[in-house]
Protein backbone atom coordinates (compact mmCIF):
# COMPACT_ATOMS: atom_id res chain seq x y z
CA UNK A 1 0.00 0.00 0.00
CA UNK A 2 2.82 2.41 0.61
CA UNK A 3 4.80 2.01 -2.02
CA UNK A 4 1.80 2.09 -4.36
CA UNK A 5 0.42 5.31 -2.69
CA UNK A 6 -2.81 3.42 -1.95
CA UNK A 7 -3.67 4.71 1.06
CA UNK A 8 -7.57 4.92 1.82
CA UNK A 9 -9.80 7.50 3.34
CA UNK A 10 -11.88 4.67 5.81
CA UNK A 11 -10.79 1.12 6.47
CA UNK A 12 -13.87 -1.11 7.37
CA UNK A 13 -12.83 -4.13 9.17
CA UNK A 14 -14.21 -7.37 10.70
CA UNK A 15 -14.41 -7.39 14.54
CA UNK A 16 -12.65 -10.92 14.13
CA UNK A 17 -9.41 -11.40 16.10
CA UNK A 18 -7.34 -12.57 12.72
CA UNK A 19 -8.91 -9.63 10.81
CA UNK A 20 -7.61 -7.09 13.33
CA UNK A 21 -4.35 -8.67 13.95
CA UNK A 22 -3.85 -8.82 9.98
CA UNK A 23 -4.97 -5.04 9.68
CA UNK A 24 -2.67 -4.11 12.32
CA UNK A 25 0.18 -5.20 10.35
CA UNK A 26 -0.52 -3.74 7.35
CA UNK A 27 -1.49 -0.09 8.99
CA UNK A 28 2.13 -0.47 10.45
CA UNK A 29 3.74 -1.40 7.86
CA UNK A 30 2.04 1.62 5.58
CA UNK A 31 2.12 4.34 8.13
CA UNK A 32 -1.53 4.77 7.56
CA UNK A 33 -3.19 6.64 10.19
CA UNK A 34 -6.49 7.78 9.46
CA UNK A 35 -9.86 6.37 10.34
CA UNK A 36 -10.79 2.89 11.08
CA UNK A 37 -13.95 0.90 12.32
CA UNK A 38 -13.81 -2.17 13.44
CA UNK A 39 -17.68 -3.76 12.51
CA UNK A 40 -18.96 -7.29 13.59
CA UNK A 41 -21.14 -7.06 10.50
CA UNK A 42 -18.07 -7.92 8.55
CA UNK A 43 -18.09 -11.40 10.33
CA UNK A 44 -19.47 -13.71 7.57
CA UNK A 45 -22.00 -11.64 6.04
CA UNK A 46 -23.34 -11.82 3.15
CA UNK A 47 -22.82 -9.91 -0.33
CA UNK A 48 -26.05 -7.84 0.12
CA UNK A 49 -25.33 -7.03 3.09
CA UNK A 50 -21.83 -5.84 2.28
CA UNK A 51 -23.02 -3.75 -0.21
CA UNK A 52 -25.57 -2.28 1.38
CA UNK A 53 -23.01 -1.04 3.78
CA UNK A 54 -20.82 0.47 1.62
CA UNK A 55 -23.95 2.35 0.60
CA UNK A 56 -24.40 3.70 3.90
CA UNK A 57 -20.81 5.78 3.35
CA UNK A 58 -20.25 9.34 3.40
CA UNK A 59 -19.61 10.63 0.00
CA UNK A 60 -15.93 12.07 1.21
CA UNK A 61 -14.67 9.02 1.28
CA UNK A 62 -13.75 8.26 -2.21
CA UNK A 63 -11.55 5.31 -1.83
CA UNK A 64 -12.97 2.41 1.44
CA UNK A 65 -10.98 -0.68 2.28
CA UNK A 66 -12.48 -4.02 3.18
CA UNK A 67 -10.47 -6.48 5.77
CA UNK A 68 -13.09 -9.22 6.18
CA UNK A 69 -13.42 -12.89 5.28
CA UNK A 70 -13.46 -15.60 2.56
CA UNK A 71 -15.36 -16.18 0.87
CA UNK A 72 -17.56 -13.41 1.76
CA UNK A 73 -14.91 -11.56 0.01
CA UNK A 74 -14.27 -13.55 -2.93
CA UNK A 75 -17.80 -12.93 -3.47
CA UNK A 76 -18.21 -9.81 -3.34
CA UNK A 77 -15.23 -9.20 -5.55
CA UNK A 78 -16.76 -11.74 -8.14
CA UNK A 79 -20.13 -10.14 -8.03
CA UNK A 80 -18.54 -6.91 -8.46
CA UNK A 81 -16.15 -7.69 -11.33
CA UNK A 82 -17.08 -11.27 -12.82
CA UNK A 83 -13.52 -12.23 -12.02
CA UNK A 84 -13.43 -15.68 -10.62
CA UNK A 85 -9.76 -14.79 -8.20
CA UNK A 86 -8.40 -16.76 -4.96
CA UNK A 87 -8.18 -14.05 -1.77
CA UNK A 88 -5.09 -15.67 0.18
CA UNK A 89 -5.00 -14.17 3.43
CA UNK A 90 -3.70 -10.46 3.53
CA UNK A 91 -4.32 -10.58 -0.62
CA UNK A 92 -5.05 -6.98 -1.74
CA UNK A 93 -7.20 -6.46 -4.82
CA UNK A 94 -8.00 -2.62 -6.26
CA UNK A 95 -11.21 -2.06 -7.48
CA UNK A 96 -13.03 1.04 -9.48
CA UNK A 97 -15.90 1.02 -8.99
CA UNK A 98 -18.74 3.18 -11.56
CA UNK A 99 -20.63 5.22 -9.40
CA UNK A 100 -20.87 8.66 -8.11
CA UNK A 101 -22.65 8.13 -4.75
CA UNK A 102 -22.16 5.18 -2.11
CA UNK A 103 -25.90 5.31 -1.85
CA UNK A 104 -25.77 4.11 -5.24
CA UNK A 105 -24.07 0.74 -4.16
CA UNK A 106 -27.60 -1.46 -3.26
CA UNK A 107 -28.73 -0.97 -6.39
CA UNK A 108 -25.82 -2.70 -7.64
CA UNK A 109 -22.25 -2.35 -7.89
CA UNK A 110 -19.91 -2.87 -10.66
CA UNK A 111 -16.17 -2.28 -11.35
CA UNK A 112 -13.15 -2.94 -12.66
CA UNK A 113 -10.03 -4.63 -11.57
CA UNK A 114 -7.22 -2.20 -11.54
CA UNK A 115 -4.24 -4.33 -9.86
CA UNK A 116 -4.46 -7.76 -7.43
CA UNK A 117 -2.04 -8.26 -5.11
CA UNK A 118 -1.18 -11.52 -2.57
CA UNK A 119 1.73 -11.71 -0.37
CA UNK A 120 3.47 -14.15 -2.91
CA UNK A 121 4.09 -11.00 -5.03
CA UNK A 122 7.79 -9.55 -4.80
CA UNK A 123 7.66 -5.95 -4.12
Amino acid sequence: MKQEDLMPDLILCSTARRARETLKAVVEEAGYSGEIRYLPDLYHPDVSEIISLLGTLDDQVNTVMLVGHNPELEDLLQDITELDLHLPTAALALVKIGIQSWKEAPAGLCGDMVRFWTPKDKA
